[in-house]
Formats: C-alpha cells, sequence, structure tokens
C-alpha cells in the first residue's frame, strides 16, 4: 500500500534581484517522515520552508498540503501545521509558560493550562516555567520555540535548524522529544538543517539540496546504501595533508577540509592506502575514523 503524501513540492523556483535561490525544486514527503533537508549555508533551506509557510511567495511551481494547494487552502492548510522559521522572538518580559499562553491565543487556539504544562514538560522547560525568557540561555530558547511548535499537536511540524545553539544534552532530549511524538501519534517532522551528524540514526528520509537544487532525496536506508565509505581524517597539517591527497593517484572521491578534520569519501579499499601514503609523506595522524554514511553521500556532490 502506498504511503499518504502529507507535502509535495513540485517545480518550486525563487529568484531575488535576478539572482536563483531556488530552481525547479520539488520533494514529496509521506506522512509519518521525519524528513531532513540538508544542505550548506546558502543553499536554499530556509527559503523553501519561507514558501512552504507562505511567508515568501514563489516565482513559479506548486505546493501542496495535506492534498490542497497550499494557494488555495492557505488557512485551513496553515492551522495545522507547527512551525519554527528564524530566530525565535518571544516576549521577554514574561515567563515560558505566557508566552506560549499568548502564543495560543494569536494562533487562535483556545488556552489550556494542562496542555501548555505538558508541552513544556515535553521539552524539558517545566522547571523554568515561571523564569521570565530574558535570563533563558539560548538553548532555552530554542527548547521553548519549539514548545510553542508542538503546541496544539500539529499534524505537520515544520522546524528550521532546531537544534543549532544547543549543547549535547539538550540536542539528544530534544531529538527523543521529536521521535517520541512521531512515533505515538504518527506527526510528521520537515525539520531543515546543513549539520548532517544531528540527523545521522534519527531521520527517516532525506531530501539533499545545494545551489538551491535538489540533487538526491528517498529514505535513509536507501540513500545510505548508495554511500561510499566516508572518513574523517585529523593530521598534524591538515593543509598539506588535503594537498597531498588531492594531487595523489588514490581512488578518492571527494575531499574537504571541514574544522579541525578532513572529510573524505572514498572507495572502501582505498582506506589503507591513505593511511600508508600519509604516514610516509612525513604527515603524522592523529585521527582516522569512518564517517557517517549520510555525510559520506553527501559528500559526494558537492565540494
Amino acid at each position: 500500500m502506498s504511503k499518504e503524501i502529507i507535502l509535495q513540492v513540485s517545480g518550486l523556483s525563487k529568484a531575488i534581484k535576478g539572482i536563483p535561490i531556488l530552481s525547479d525544486f520539488g520533494i514529496e514527503v509521506f506522512r509519518g517522515d521525519i524528513c531532513g533537508i540538508v544542505g550548506p549555508n546558502g543553499s536554499g533551506k530556509t527559503m523553501l520552508l519561507r514558501m512552504i509557510t507562505t511567508l515568501v511567495n514563489p516565482d513559479k511551481g506548486e505546493i501542496r498540503i495535506f492534498g490542497k494547494k497550499l494557494a488555495v487552502a492557505r488557512k485551513k492548510i496553515l492551522e495545522q501545521i507547527g512551525l519554527m522559521v528564524g530566530e525565535p522572538v518571544f516576549y521577554d518580559h514574561l515567563n515560558a509558560f505566557d508566552n506560549i499562553s499568548i502564543f495560543s491565543k494569536y494562533a487562535g487556539v483556545e488556552k489550556d493550562n494542562d496542555e501548555i504544562d505538558r508541552i513544556l514538560k515535553l521539552t524539558g522547560l517545566l522547571s523554568l516555567a515561571d523564569t521570565k525568557v530574558k535570563y533563558f540561555a539560548s538553548g532555552d530558547r530554542k527548547k521553548l520555540a519549539i514548545a510553542m511548535a508542538l503546541y496544539n499537536n500539529p499534524t505537520l511540524v515544520i522546524l528550521d535548524e532546531p537544534f543549532r545553539s544547543l549543547d549535547v544534552k539538550s540536542l539528544i532530549e530534544i531529538k527523543k522529544v521529536i521521535k517520541t511524538i512521531n512515533q505515538e501519534r504518527g506527526t510528521t517532522f520537515l525539520i531543515a538543517t546543513k549539520r548532517l551528524g544531528e540527523l545521522e540514526g534519527f531521520i527517516t528520509r532525506i531530501a539533499l539540496i545545494d545551489g538551491g537544487r535538489l540533487i538526491a532525496e528517498g529514505d535513509v536506508d536507501e540513500l545510505v546504501g548508495r554511500a561510499k565509505t566516508g572518513l574523517l581524517i585529523e593530521t598534524d597539517d591538515n593543509e598539506r595533508a588535503y594537498k597531498l591527497l588531492r594531487e595523489s593517484n588514490l581512488s578518492i572521491d571527494n575531499i574537504i577540509v571541514e574544522g579541525s578534520k578532513l572529510r573524505v569519501s572514498c572507495q572502501k579499499e582505498t582506506v589503507p592506502f591513505i593511511n600508508k601514503y600519509l604516514i610516509e609523506s612525513n604527515v603524522q595522524v592523529f585521527v582516522l575514523q569512518s564517517d557517517d554514511a549520510i555525510s559520506s553521500y553527501y559528500l559526494t556532490f558537492t565540494e
């Protein structure tokens, strides 16, 4: 039996001052998915979400949500969507409970004190319910924004960079919240991020975007099956190691410098030769470990 399509984007294009932001973009998200939209800064992720939520109009293309054209049934569709796009804005002089209470009023939803307490507990904020938001750490502000997106049990939740500014503990907690709601209620999530590692072992579907174009889309298991071996390498001289590997005759599909490490995509059989080549070139290898498969797959398309 085929899965129900919750979100369908077809031929979406947008340019600003003649510069293309999205070009003929299309994706499908199915009921019950946790779908990641993954791409680097400037790839078009946020613009896509802004158009899906009617904050920006596309130049051309069509968006259907819950089987209805967004342009035709905007109000009814948005009533069933939870949203966090861009940096969250709150009434900093009010506490967390009151912020959600006011949000529910603006959203046209009947205030429910028990539901507010439940969502604060679910997102790890119940102990801060009476604390003014101006005293919140950046991670707690992000949790509050996610709590607002989850309030009133939406059918589809759209989150833009939800894990940014979260420490490791908070990131794990929020991922657990999302996964629990997804599994228990069947809520569909669309999550945009540039950090692939945040989604590994968490999402069920993925769309890879670069330069405003879709470069790959599918179930995670399917894409991981296509991935080549990925490596994270740290040396005493990453710049020299990068140059050596780029100029070598080794079978390397791609290599980029990412922070203090090199991220490499290659055939599995090439791994021992990379290590041997660097050592013989008088480069000390401190770390050589497998990379997550989604990152490896994405690297095959990007520089």
